[in-house]
């Protein structure tokens, strides 16, 4: 670092030190961005939401994964591996349908199992908006042409989020649904039952 670079540092090495914490959480979005305070908002409103839905995501993965696991004969958990790593993987990468890292891997992997619905739509919905966040977006955050800064848009997606996760997915509409015995249905609808009345794992 050069002179002149080393005193700008220790110019913005003091002011960072001599701000509040709350300042400080304001560096980049306030103070290098400047970004108005609706954008802010609807940044953290956003991130929020899809952390909560991956969250959502990750329990009923985990939980109806491992149950499953637990009564399903071994040919069903090798044919329903085969389906998942094929629809999530393709030929291009191999995954493991027991430790998916990517948010649009686990809506696949939701959707392969229990079918198209308006709860894997809404996610993949939530999907694009984690990539508008991450992919320097932000003029783009909307939900059905409702913009995020505003408290339609906001109302909105909450509304939307909530009905389709209360309803949750179903497996009827599924490829993986039409390979099992009509006594695999029945075990997966009881244990789907489990999963949304209860907050205990199975």
């Amino acid at each position: 670092m050069d002179v002149e670079s080393e005193e700008s540092f220790k110019k913005i090495e003091k002011q960072i030190k001599m701000v509040s914490d709350d300042k400080i959480n304001e560096t980049f979005s306030v103070g290098a961005l400047k970004l108005s305070p609706e954008l802010i908002a609807a940044v953290s409103f956003t991130f929020w939401l899809v952390y909560m839905a991956e969250t959502d995501l990750n329990n009923i993965i985990s939980r109806a994964w491992s149950g499953a696991k637990s009564f399903f004969p071994y040919e069903v958990q090798i044919r329903a591996k085969e389906m998942l790593t094929e629809a999530i993987g393709g030929d291009k990468r191999k995954v493991d349908p027991d430790s998916l890292e990517y948010f649009s891997d686990k809506i696949k992997m939701c959707g392969v199992l229990a079918g198209d619905s308006p709860y894997i739509k809404l996610l993949w919905k939530l999907n694009g908006l984690r990539n508008d966040l991450s992919h320097n977006r932000l003029d783009k955050l909307a939900y059905n042409g409702l913009a995020l800064t505003t408290r339609d848009g906001k109302e909105a997606v909450i509304l939307d989020y909530f009905r389709s996760n209360l309803s949750g997915p179903d497996p009827s509409e599924s490829e993986f649904w039409k390979t099992l015995t009509d006594e695999d249905k029945d075990k997966i609808t009881e244990l789907l039952t489990k999963v949304r009345n209860s907050e205990q794992p199975l």
